[in-house]
Formats: structure tokens, sequence, C-alpha cells
């Protein structure tokens, strides 16, 4: 399975997987029309043996705990502890495009890779949620910028001499209202950010 475009989770290699009812055995059908960089078919024996040389401790991989620890794979600790041969993991080729993992416990994976995909639309829809709120927001400090600049200009007329305030044509009154509006809009701005 693999993430796709939109986030949602998807087939790659595999056509469709079954669950035992105890939730201890994955069968997985994979497609037959997937082929290696050299052209040879890509089958399940191909992952019999990834798996196995991952998990082996002679190989030191850093993914084993993937398979141990994420996937549960049967017999993966023990072998990754050096217990076990890596051909006791719990996984085996069927046939070449059929492949059985047997876990530790009860590991639904299905559904953990749902509640993933549904966490990553989540994720994706307040991310959408807070650029909208964002472009808002900044618009507003804008729109408050605006008319703090009013503010500023009327304000440096009433600090004005007498003779200035009366070269500019406007009164004491008009100057005053300017102010009185621009100091409400501040504050109807100011509850959008409270809300």
């Amino acid at each position: 399975m693999q993430m796709a475009d939109d986030g949602s989770v998807k087939k790659a290699l595999c056509k469709e997987e079954t669950v035992s009812p105890d939730g201890l055995k994955y069968t997985f059908t994979l497609r037959d029309d997937v082929y290696w960089s050299n052209g040879d078919q890509v089958t399940a024996h191909d992952f019999v043996y990834g798996w196995q040389r991952a998990i082996d401790p002679a190989t030191n991989s850093e993914y084993a705990f993937m398979i141990s620890d994420i996937a549960q794979i049967k017999n993966a600790t023990a072998i990754q502890a050096g217990q076990m041969d890596p051909n006791q993991l719990g996984i085996r080729a069927v046939d070449d495009f059929t492949l059985e993992e047997q876990q530790e416990g009860s590991l639904q994976i299905s559904e953990a890779l749902k509640q993933m995909n549904d966490n990553t639309t989540e994720v994706r829809t307040a991310s959408h949620e807070m650029s909208v709120g964002n472009k808002s927001i900044l618009s507003e400090i804008e729109q408050l910028r605006s008319t703090t600049d009013v503010i500023k200009q009327s304000m440096g007329k009433i600090s004005g001499s007498a003779e200035d305030i009366h070269a500019s044509g406007d009164s004491l009154s008009e100057i005053a209202d300017s102010v009185d509006s621009a100091i409400k809009q501040i504050g109807s701005q100011i509850d959008l950010f409270t809300v």
C-alpha cells in the first residue's frame, strides 16, 4: 500500500488482501504486471527474501524494526535478537503471486492504514482552513494598519497649531469625527481577533 496524491491509501503491488478471522494471518495476492528494472517479474519470493534479509541480525538493517515492531511478523523479534534463524520468519510465498504472513498477535493493518488515511485527511483539511484563516487575518491586519494611519493623520492635525488646522480646511469637529470613526473601526477589528 502507498499514499495517493490526495493523501488516501491505495494498493500498490497488491491486488487484494485477506485477513484470517483471528487476525493472525494476512494473505496478499500480488499483481502480475510489476517488473524490476532488469525486466524480471516481482514475485512473492522477492518479498520473502527481502524481509528475511532485513530481519537477519547479520545484515544490521536500520529498517528491521518495521518487521518486528510495526508489522509484528511472527518470530521477527527472536530472529532480530539472534535466537532464531531468519528462514523462520512468519512469511512465505504460497506461489509466485501469493504472499502469506503470520502475525505475533492480532494486528489490524487495514484498520491502522484507514485510521492513518482519516488522520491525513483531517490534517490536510485543518491545514487548508488555517491557510484560509491566515489570509483572512492578514486582510484584517492590513485594514487595521490603514485605520491606524487615518488616526495618525488626524492626531497630527490635532497636535498642530490652530493656524495649521485652519489651513487644512478641516474643523476640529471633522477631525474629532474622523478619529472617533477610526477608533470604532479598530475596536470592531480587534473584536474579530478575540472571537
